[in-house]
């Protein structure tokens, strides 16, 4: 007879939590064709470096898939300028492919207006390369980036600094 292992009530919910949020993506259909679905009327050009990713597994199978938690810091440079604080919940097959799920604050400034806002990140990663799409959390946006909203399409392999097209408009 299998001993029946318990899990920590909290570590369960997380679990849960993500296994929901990874069948949601499934469900995506991610296409990175550079054209937004919105008509914003800006576009920001800018690049970004991870400067710091911190990626724990909370979930192995012996099969090799996973379930991990990563801490993720950005630095942007150009008409996005300032730093991204992450966290990240990913989902890894056997073969290394996955889909992952994040929430960013980003601090500094776009196009010279200061403030913060949130990005939600939904995305796959498959053969060394990344598919996400960044969406600004209605209402998050502070100071001047009030009223801010927008959408980065993404698609890299690895590389040390990422091009990026932020298409925004901040309603006032």
């Amino acid at each position: 007879m299998n001993e029946k292992k318990h899990t920590p009530r909290g570590k369960f919910r997380l679990s849960f939590t993500l296994l929901f949020t990874l069948i949601a993506l499934s469900a995506c259909h991610i296409q990175p064709t550079g054209n937004s679905m919105n008509q914003y009327t800006q576009t920001a050009q800018s690049t970004f470096a991870i400067t710091s990713w911190d990626e724990t597994p909370f979930d192995e199978h012996e099969d090799g898939s996973k379930l991990s938690r990563a801490s993720i810091v950005k630095s942007y440079e150009g008409s996005l300028s300032g730093q991204g604080t992450s966290e990240q919940l990913a989902s890894y097959l056997p073969d290394g492919s996955g889909q992952f799920s994040a929430v960013e604050r980003f601090r500094g400034s776009l196009d010279g207006r200061q403030g913060t806002f949130v990005l939600q990140h939904t995305g796959t990663f498959q053969n060394g390369t990344v598919q996400s799409i960044w969406k600004v959390v209605p209402g998050s946006a502070t100071g001047d980036l009030a009223g801010l909203r927008g959408e980065i399409v993404f698609e890299a392999g690895h590389a040390p600094s990422y091009p990026i097209k932020f298409e925004y408009e901040i309603q006032e």
